[in-house]
Parts: structure tokens; sequence; C-alpha cells
């Protein structure tokens, strides 16, 4: 008695930008992660190479069998950071607690929506605007105090953006 063996090939995951791949799984819902007994997984350092060969025996047990591979989103860090005039302090903050620096983490890479933030100036100082860079230099992304990033459909939010809150002193002109 002759048996055929079935011929396979196997499958390396391609991850989409910000998502990556976590394993091979023997279910749709991916609850049921392929164990060695089913088959060869590649477990190199980058991810994209982490291909799934099954063994061509278990295979033959199987009827039709499927292999899930399974991706999660990535998630990014956002940050805001205060700037007044150089050299002085006590020109505001961040939020209500007029930290310097409020980072927001955790955030989806793909479908992620930080929460923003609210630059509250104090005493002599006007909040003018947030910037994209810490020279906050160039025209302002928006001048309202309270700022909610947004992004273009179909990009992903870059881990460590920063948004800049720039804080002036207020010029007072006494004439006598």
């Amino acid at each position: 008695v002759s048996m055929i063996v079935p011929s396979v090939v196997g499958s390396t995951p391609v991850e989409n930008p910000g998502y990556r791949f976590v394993g091979w799984y023997l279910d749709a819902e991916c609850r049921n992660e392929v164990t060695p007994e089913y088959g060869f997984v590649d477990d190199a350092t980058d991810s994209a190479t982490y291909k799934f060969v099954p063994l061509a025996t278990k295979v033959q047990e199987m009827v039709n069998p499927t292999f899930y591979a399974k991706f999660e989103e990535k998630t990014v860090t956002i940050n805001y950071v205060a700037v007044g005039p150089e050299n002085l302090t006590g020109f505001g903050g961040i939020n209500d607690n007029q930290t310097q620096l409020v980072s927001q983490s955790g955030i989806g890479m793909v479908t992620g929506q930080p929460a923003g933030a609210t630059a509250v100036p104090n005493g002599a100082f006007l909040f003018v605007g947030w910037y994209d860079n810490a020279e906050c230099k160039g025209n302002p992304l928006n001048t309202n105090a309270t700022y909610v990033p947004s992004k273009t459909d179909g990009t992903v939010w870059v881990d460590g953006t920063t948004y800049y809150a720039k804080f002036v002193e207020i010029e007072v002109t006494i004439n006598y």
C-alpha cells in the first residue's frame, strides 16, 4: 500500500502599515496557537519572515486545513510640549495641571485618536498656537487653545510625534 503525501509550501504573513504579526493559529478566532507538532514556524527576529510550513503528515490528518495569521494594531505615544520665551518660566503649561510635557500612550497607530491637549497661559503670557516643530517656526497647525490632532485617512500615527504649544509674553505699552 502506498500513500500520497501532499506537497506543502507554507505561507509568510505580510504586515500592513501599523500592524504587527502575532502568530499562527488553527482557528479563525485566533485562540488556538499553532504548536511545533503542526509544522515549522520560522521565528526569526524580523516578523515579516515568520513563515509557517505545515508538516505534510499533519495536513494529511486534517480535512482541508486552514491556518490563520493573527495581526495586532501597533500603538504609539503622542506628546504635547509647552514652549515659552527663552529664559522665562511660569508662562503656562498643558492642561489644567500646567505641566510642560503631556504624553498620551497606547494610541492605535491606524485607528487610534489622541485625546488632544489644552494650552493654558499664565498671567502676562499669551498662547499663540500649536506647532509641529520645537522652534515653533512657520504657520501654526492650530491657534485654538485646545488641540486634537488628526491624520489623513490611509496614514498611520508616528510614534513619538510631538506638538508644541507656543506661549509669548504680553507686551504692554505705557504712554505718558
